[in-house]
Order: C-alpha cells, then structure tokens, then sequence
C-alpha cells in the first residue's frame, strides 16, 4: 500500500513538472515519449527475464535483476543531472 500511495504521489509530481515546463505545443509529443519509454521497455524486460531464467535458473535471474535495479541510481550520478540543482525556468 505504501509503495502504491509514492507511486501515486510520483506520478502526480512528474505530471506536474511535465505540464510547468514543457510548452504548450510541445506537451502532447513529451508526453507520448515518456509513455513510450516507460512501457516499451516492458516487454525488453520480460524477454531479458526469460532469457536470464534459462540461462541462470529463477533464482539466478531474480538475483541479477535485484541487483541492476539497485545500480540504475549511479545513472544519475553518471549523467548531467548530478550537476543541476535548480529548476528551469517555466516557460511564459
């Protein structure tokens, strides 16, 4: 319930820093490639999981995928977010 509740709480926050900064022309486009990005990967990953359950056993695949989600954070720290600390400037 709790995970649920700050999917939920995330979502609204994103939603709403997608509609301050983005143009109003833009938002449609921006919104659609978030969604692409977000559930395209969905079936990447199923293929990757079965593949890793072959190869590796239930177990094994369990195990690997714990531990790329556990490094996706150094993502951010790799990329030019690690230096950004303020917002941008909402467009008028």
């Amino acid at each position: 319930m709790l995970v649920s509740l700050g999917v939920a709480i995330g979502n609204v926050v994103k939603g709403s820093f997608r509609q301050t900064y983005t143009p109003h022309r833009l938002l449609g486009r921006v919104t659609v490639s978030m969604h692409l990005l977000n559930y395209g990967t969905i079936p990447l990953a199923a293929l990757l999981a079965g593949a890793l359950g072959a190869a590796w056993g239930p177990g094994g695949a369990i195990r690997a995928m714990t531990a790329w989600l556990a490094l996706t954070p150094l993502i951010l720290l790799a990329g030019p977010l690690r230096k950004r600390r303020d917002l941008p400037v909402a467009p008028s």
